[in-house]
């Protein structure tokens, strides 16, 4: 029997044993001072958790073998910038990995100072995307468009500047709304408000997975 076979039998036994115990049976046999000290007994023991072991130590072994994964592997175009340290490109890297596609990308500035300049190459790689939404410029979190491009965006900020009412009528027939439920009222489009302009960034690629099942 090799070494492997053996841990598994032991670990089989042992958990076909923990499956017999019958807790209906430990309560109508012991007394609750004795379930209590019992209770106190097996959490006292060190119960070794070979599996987790096991995985941590192949993780090492592979991080060995593959060093890469030690650095920038999960959006390998974040190595093309060169205004970043390679510790804050790994921090980035996996910042990204936790952020669900399709989910709002924020707090640039905790990687690097020129957030303008991090934004535009994440954009001119296809990392993240432009997303612009008009809201009622007294509540900022009631919007009154689904998202929009730039183009979108920038048609009706111009023809709300030049208070053009064709146009406006226009946008109100599916693309704007003109009703805050937060105040309670319609928004008067009389002028344009650069409050209700707002601008934010959602990731739109999916991470490198070549690394993750070798």
């Amino acid at each position: 029997m090799s070494k492997q076979e053996e841990i598994i039998k032991k670990y089989e036994e042992f958990a076909n044993y923990l499956t017999s115990v019958n807790l209906e049976e430990l309560k109508s046999t012991m007394p609750r001072q004795v379930l209590k000290a019992l209770h106190t007994q097996l959490y006292a023991i060190n119960l070794r958790s070979l599996g987790y072991e096991i995985g941590q130590m192949v993780e090492a072994m592979k991080q060995e073998e593959y060093p890469e994964l030690l650095g920038v592997h999960h959006y390998p175009d974040l190595r093309d910038i060169d205004f970043m340290s390679e510790q804050k490109k790994i921090q980035l890297d996996d910042y990204l990995v936790s952020v669900r596609k399709g989910n709002i990308v924020y707090n640039f500035w905790r990687f690097v100072k020129d957030t303008d300049k991090l934004q535009s190459f994440l954009v001119e790689k296809g990392i993240i995307e432009e997303v612009y939404y008009l809201t009622c410029p007294y509540h900022n979190d009631e919007r009154l468009t689904s998202k929009l491009t730039l183009a979108e965006f920038n048609k009706i900020k111009e023809a709300i500047q030049t208070k053009n009412q064709d146009k406006i009528d226009e946008l109100l027939d599916g693309t704007l709304l003109d009703y805050c439920d937060a105040c309670g009222t319609d928004v008067e489009f009389g002028q344009w408000d650069e409050a209700m302009g707002n601008k934010e960034y959602r990731l739109i690629k999916d991470r490198d997975k070549s690394l993750d099942y070798v």
